[in-house]
């Protein structure tokens, strides 16, 4: 059972990093083909979702999900797990109206299909808002700094490990001329 909660808790991480990466690929994969999704204003099936991800995380410059507690329940190839996350959403400037930052829930009904765990039904709950208007300051073109997509760092990372064949991996090589 432990496995099972441990590959349930890779597919929520698997998840935030598909939304925070615009790696729709990633979403999807987080998803069994038929699954319903419950997401704010939205509710459909994950081929709808991703469409509405892809046009509201078009008003972000970035997202950030930070997940803490996380509990699931297995029984047999079926689960119910409870995620609490905070998620920080950048917009385009400090005064941009979608900087907030906001704690929620993922209600995730779990099925194993085949041997891969996924959600079958999502329903996200927001539990507090808070703004961050003129409240946010953007890091200096000169830092390290996050990128959507395949330009991302992690995917330098991920890619120097699939192709090293020792057990040391330098993670410099995969960062170098991305800043300090």
């Amino acid at each position: 059972m432990t496995n099972d909660k441990q590959a349930i808790h890779e597919v929520v991480l698997g998840y935030c990093r598909g939304v925070d990466r615009l790696d729709l690929d990633l979403v999807r994969s987080a998803y069994h083909p038929d699954a319903l999704d419950h997401h704010s204003s939205f509710t459909g099936k994950i081929n709808e979702f991703l469409v509405w991800v892809e046009t509201e995380l078009a008003k972000y410059r970035s997202t950030m999900h930070f997940v803490g507690n996380h509990l699931a329940k297995v029984d047999g190839d079926r689960a119910v797990s409870e995620t609490y996350a905070m998620v920080v959403h950048v917009g385009h400037s400090p005064q941009d109206e979608a900087n907030y930052t906001s704690g929620v829930r993922y209600i995730d009904y779990m099925e194993r299909r085949d041997g891969r765990w996924a959600i079958s039904e999502r329903g996200a709950i927001r539990d507090w808002i808070r703004s961050e208007v003129n409240n946010l300051s953007l890091p200096p073109g000169h830092v390290a700094q996050g990128a959507r997509g395949q330009d991302d760092r992690i995917f330098k990372a991920l890619k120097l490990l699939e192709g090293h064949s020792s057990s040391a991996l330098p993670l410099s090589a995969g960062l170098a001329g991305q800043g300090a």
